[in-house]
């Protein structure tokens, strides 16, 4: 189940940045540690929500 919440958390993370008009890419753009560090905070965050949202949904589920 991780491999979904990886690949949802990848299409939302490039729908959030189209829509807030942000791109950083790492490996292509010059290097700038404020874009990173939001690029990599943006990623755990909706990770973490995925997660804790996938876990409350079994819980709720499995009854």
């Amino acid at each position: 189940m991780n491999f979904v919440i990886i690949f949802i958390t990848i299409m939302l993370n490039n729908l959030i940045e189209n829509k807030l008009g942000y791109s950083y890419n790492v490996f292509s753009d010059p290097f700038d540690i404020k874009l990173l560090l939001i690029n990599i905070a943006l990623y755990i965050i909706i990770y973490s929500a995925l997660c804790f949202s996938y876990s409350k949904i079994k819980l709720i589920y499995s009854k």
